[in-house]
């Protein structure tokens, strides 16, 4: 479960960045899914109250959906393929935005 949740931030060991703000980003791989989710959070409307800083929320987030997804995946036997398919999905939309969010 931890390859699907990471493998789409490989990305990131083929950018053609300076190195210092490509290693900047690689330093951050274990949060980059939870970064993607709070930006994608501070779109709903109710959810603008999101603290000051990104990182120890991205940190938490990342924790929270690794957890539910490793949960899921074992307690839920009969739904392993689609659990493993929406992971697959989602991690690929939180490393499009973390591409979107490196190259602003």
């Amino acid at each position: 479960m931890l390859l699907v949740i990471y493998l789409p931030f490989a990305w990131l060991l083929f950018v053609s960045e300076p190195v210092d703000y490509a290693l900047t980003w690689i330093k951050m791989w274990p949060i980059l899914p939870g970064l993607g989710i709070s930006v994608m959070m501070k779109m709903i409307p109710g959810v603008q109250h999101l603290p000051p800083d990104g990182r120890s929320t991205a940190f938490l987030l990342s924790i929270l959906w690794v957890g539910v997804l490793i949960f899921c995946s074992l307690r839920l036997r009969r739904a392993y393929w689609p659990v493993l398919t929406a992971a697959t999905l989602a991690s690929g939309v939180f490393s499009w935005i973390a591409y979107a969010l490196m190259k602003a």
